[in-house]
């Protein structure tokens, strides 16, 4: 078995260009990056998700929240888990897939968005933010492996910003 679990045995991702270059990946097309996310999301919804929204729910998975966004078509909640680092009343976040993920184009639509801090929810708004180097952000959550995944099956890093509202953060 190959030694990220299987997956680039199965064909599932894109080949690197050296082996003995970590981190070095083909170039993608606009149609492999669409494959990609697909692949991902197939991945992450049915097999990884699961699981980890419920560890995430009880407040044991380090590094990691529930956002809960407001669907953009149905107005219904929508959580989703993701990596996060919180800095004083701000919490950031890489997301992979940049504006193809839903939970981001639902936030672009209404930036009022709830994230399960612990055990605790927190509300505030959210933005993408456009000016900020996404590499050194995601360098900056202290977790070396969250952030070799998301730069290898990411396709459109971004950056988002929430900023928690200090009387609710202060009770978590």
């Amino acid at each position: 078995m190959a030694p990220d679990g299987g997956v680039r045995a199965l064909g599932l991702w894109h080949r690197r260009c050296d082996d003995s270059e970590p981190g070095s990946v083909t170039e993608r097309s606009d149609h492999d990056n669409v494959l990609t996310r697909r692949r991902a999301a197939l991945i992450q919804r049915y097999l990884l998700n699961p699981p980890t929204k419920l560890i995430t729910w009880l407040g044991l998975l380090p590094g990691h929240t529930l956002l809960e966004t407001t669907g953009r078509r149905t107005g219904k909640r929508r959580r989703v888990v993701v990596g996060t680092r919180i800095d004083r009343d701000q919490l950031w976040i890489v997301a992979e897939q940049g504006t193809h993920a839903g939970y981001v184009r639902n936030l672009s639509s209404n930036p009022h968005v709830r994230v399960r801090i612990g055990r605790r929810w927190v509300a505030g708004p959210a933005q993408v933010v456009a000016a900020d180097d996404v590499e050194s952000r995601l360098d900056s959550f202290g977790m070396p492996m969250h952030a070799r995944n998301v730069r290898r099956y990411g396709t459109e890093l971004r950056t988002i910003r929430v900023d928690l509202d200090p009387a609710n953060r202060a009770q978590t």
